[in-house]
């Protein structure tokens, strides 16, 4: 058992958001996420206060519709026996839709999850390609673009 003295362990766990869970919302993963390290029989270490919720950190949360296949999270847990054997844990325990991927234990020294890039994948219908194609040419072309947001 993986304990250091009078702390807890952090350890980060990358898994991945399929399709079946595309609409579940960033809370409710969180309260997903929550039930099955409870029930995998992970000690996890609590936030202090009125009321205490596990020690979970996420670099962005997804919008609602979309799928994650790299995501990650640091979380904070009192012991940890195994990292490789959790991750096996995890997955029988997990829901559909929800895989986990790695999990490793970080020293003091790694720093806390902080997004430095985000990849995206957007499917296009085919009907919509030759129109893309000029709309892009076009975009390209230009020396400056000017967005409006509303």
């Amino acid at each position: 058992m993986i304990k250091k003295d009078n702390q807890h362990c952090r350890i980060r766990i990358r898994f991945a958001k399929n399709d079946a869970l595309k609409f579940l919302g960033h809370r409710d993963l969180i309260r997903a996420l929550e039930r099955i390290f409870r029930r995998a029989g992970l000690e996890l270490a609590m936030s202090k206060g009125f009321h205490p919720r596990p020690r979970m950190r996420f670099s962005d949360p997804l919008a609602v519709g979309q799928i994650g296949r790299d995501e990650v999270m640091d979380l904070t847990v009192v012991a940890i026996e195994n990292p490789e054997q959790l991750q096996g844990i995890l997955n029988r325990n997990s829901i559909r839709g929800l895989n986990f991927k790695h999990v490793e234990i970080l020293n003091d020294s790694v720093e806390k999850l902080n997004a430095k890039s985000f990849c995206y994948e957007v499917t296009i219908p085919s009907t919509f390609h030759e129109r893309l194609k000029i709309k892009l040419a076009q975009f390209l072309a230009c020396k400056s673009c000017f967005l409006q947001r509303n």
